[in-house]
């Protein structure tokens, strides 16, 4: 494919990484600042994945990782860690889909996937697969999200992380292993696509466990919040009886 193109499909994860961002935390700009803060970010994040040093494959994911939890961390409010677990879920789900995309193609026109890459047309018709489904998976994550109330303690966002982080790194290794798996056979593709479905149904559990531990501390903060009020009214229902008694 050529630069403008591969820029363009770098433009398209940019756009999708702060989407999802966009739907949970508050910028620290509004109006028309907010929006040029953030189409900036997506520019300058699109050429970092463009120009970011040929360093091996999870080193290269690593740095791009840390490059946009800077820009995400100057332009919205909110804790690190969260900010930190949204940037990790959105390259988990490209990575995913880049992956179940590939590996379809693959087995369907069978194909090693890095022969899918390096011809035009292939590739392009793969890119448009895997954006695709991009877009479709970041839409249900931030379908999810939206109910949610991110008020949790600090350590569970730790333990996100580190869980997705852990998953995007083992789709790493499963994207370096997966063309010298087809060089033997092209049969490996449908193995490789059926391990890719795998890790998102997991990973889909893993956010929907995630999103039922917010639901219960939200339940508790209401309940505690319903029982102080109940106690003041206790107090306040006390002090009357005791007033009307000593009027008596």
């Amino acid at each position: 494919m050529s630069r403008t193109i591969d820029f363009m499909f770098s433009l398209t994860e940019s756009i999708l990484i702060y989407w999802l961002i966009n739907c949970a935390m508050s910028s620290r700009f509004s109006g028309t600042k907010k929006t040029f803060a953030i189409v900036l970010a997506i520019l300058i994040n699109a050429a970092f994945i463009q120009y970011v040093p040929d360093f091996p494959i999870t080193a290269r994911f690593l740095l791009y990782f840390i490059f946009s939890l800077i820009l995400s961390q100057i332009i919205y409010t909110g804790k690190i860690f969260i900010k930190a677990f949204f940037i990790l879920v959105a390259n988990y789900i490209i990575l995913i889909s880049d992956i179940i995309a590939g590996n379809f193609a693959s087995y369907l026109i069978k194909i090693n996937i890095q022969n899918i890459l390096n011809v035009s047309i292939t590739s392009f018709a793969f890119s448009i697969l895997a954006k695709l489904l991009n877009v479709i998976l970041i839409m249900i994550f931030i379908y999810y999200f939206q109910k949610i109330k991110f008020e949790i303690p600090q350590r569970y966002w730790i333990i996100m992380d580190v869980i997705v982080l852990f998953l995007a790194i083992i789709l790493q290794f499963i994207m370096e292993i997966s063309p010298i798996l087809q060089e033997e056979s092209s049969e490996y593709s449908i193995y490789i696509f059926g391990i890719s479905i795998g890790f998102l149904i997991i990973s889909g559990l893993v956010i929907f466990f995630f999103g039922e531990i917010c639901f219960y501390h939200e339940k508790q903060k209401e309940n505690y919040i319903l029982s102080m009020r109940n106690h003041s009214l206790e107090q306040q229902l006390t002090y009357h009886e005791s007033a009307t008694a000593d009027l008596m």
